[in-house]
């Protein structure tokens, strides 16, 4: 009877109450009173009309049948805006769905581009490495040339020892720009290759660090199968395992430092796997080591996609999997499946 009055406001309405009972005394048979009572009314209403004023017999003349018409229109108002804040709702969603899409091309563009300036600064500290060598030995030839002439020594004999020393310097600056032009395309192209070649280029472009470092690196190859990949995506993933394995053994200063590459067929897969022995990763690291933004390297020259770009060009270009687990004697070791 009390909040019936509330129907000019809202046409639907309710109410929780809260009370407290007591005794006077303990005496057996005394029945408990009622000490207080609140109510609180709760009412929804969709009209924006403001009620002035409630007047309490407005009801004195409805019967059952009308309020349970102004229930009825009150939830099929009620049904029809939620069923239209919904829909909007959902056209909304879909627009940002479309615009976070878009956001994330743009985050990921970036980080490629990161990425790929990172590889490409290696890169060329790899060049440099590769270079120096040939090139010094190359002016020292030239060098003992012209001492042998102003000696008065040179003999057609020297000469021509000098020459092919020179012209093998030659061939090797050759074949070691071959090999970064191949990984300089980042072509996802895919093409055939056998994976002792896929993985002699890689090797070859970085030996010189790993020899400047004494790093002893043992190949074993138990496989002669033709992969189709993009080559230079995996010389990069490659090298990027190889070069982290490198950072890791001299930042541990560990003695004897050694990576292993094996190469081998298991079911319908090729797997190559890349282990060093750099003392392992962290427990609480290893699971995070592939994400996006994780890096161990804060202020050096990581920029942490080193990994996350290697996994996703496995996954998304190779349709494969990168893999990494501690094994025994502090040993790391990185497993790329290649599906044929």
């Amino acid at each position: 009877l009390e909040v019936l009055p509330l129907k000019e406001i809202a046409p639907i309405s309710g109410f929780f109450s809260y009370g407290e009972f007591y005794k006077k005394s303990t005496k057996t048979g005394e029945q408990p009173k009622l000490l207080n009572q609140s109510m609180t009314i709760l009412a929804i209403s969709e009209n924006t009309k403001k009620v002035e004023k409630i007047t309490p017999n407005i009801f004195s003349n409805n019967n059952a049948d009308d309020l349970g018409l102004h229930r009825t229109q009150a939830l099929s108002t009620l049904i029809k805006r939620t069923t239209k804040e919904l829909e909007d709702l959902n056209d909304n969603l879909h627009l940002r769905v479309k615009k976070e899409i878009t956001l994330n091309e743009e985050k990921d563009n970036m980080l490629t581009l990161l990425h790929t300036q990172a590889q490409l600064g290696s890169i060329l500290e790899m060049i440099l490495h590769q270079w120096r060598q040939p090139i010094s030995a190359i002016t020292s030839t030239l060098s003992s040339l012209q001492v042998y002439k102003e000696a008065g020594i040179l003999s057609d004999a020297i000469l021509e020892e000098n020459i092919e020393s020179v012209l093998g310097y030659t061939e090797h600056l050759n074949t070691t720009i071959e090999d970064f032009r191949d990984l300089f395309k980042a072509s996802d192209k895919n093409t055939n290759i056998a994976i002792d070649e896929l993985i002699t280029k890689s090797l070859t472009v970085i030996n010189p660090i790993v020899k400047e470092n004494q790093i002893e690196v043992t190949v074993d190859i138990n496989i002669d199968n033709i992969i189709y990949v993009p080559v230079s995506l995996m010389m990069q993933v490659i090298l990027n395992i190889v070069k982290n394995a490198i950072d890791v053994l001299k930042y541990n200063n560990i003695e004897n430092p050694t990576i292993q590459i094996k190469a081998f067929q298991l079911q319908d897969s090729s797997i190559i796997k890349i282990i060093d022995n750099g003392g392992g990763i962290p427990t609480n690291i290893l699971p995070k080591i592939f994400d996006k933004n994780f890096t161990t390297k804060q202020g050096q020259d990581g920029t942490g996609i080193g990994l996350h770009m290697s996994k996703k060009i496995i996954e998304t270009k190779v349709f494969g999997t990168l893999e990494a687990q501690n094994i025994e004697n502090g040993k790391v070791e990185f497993t790329i499946t290649i599906p044929h």
